[in-house]
């Protein structure tokens, strides 16, 4: 049962991120927040990012670096 909360809660990420990426692409925005907010959820996912690649915690790996994209994707946009 646990497993299978994990995967669901996995695929629905997944969906989000991919949802997400061509949103951005295709409408040539990015989020809607000053570009100084941007800069700092990078800054937060690039170190959560790094924190969890210390402690080998795969799952949080995948969503950091999802994240992290999408605020790239954002900026670039924003720019």
């Amino acid at each position: 049962m646990d497993k299978m909360l994990s995967y669901t809660g996995v695929m629905a990420a997944v969906l989000i991120y991919i949802n997400m990426f061509f949103a951005f692409t295709n409408s040539n925005q990015g989020l809607s927040y000053p570009m100084w907010i941007q800069i700092l959820l990078l800054v937060g996912f690039l170190a959560a990012l790094l924190d969890s690649v210390q402690r080998k915690a795969y799952f949080f790996c995948f969503l950091f670096v999802a994240a992290f994209v999408l605020v790239v994707i954002s900026i670039i946009q924003s720019v």
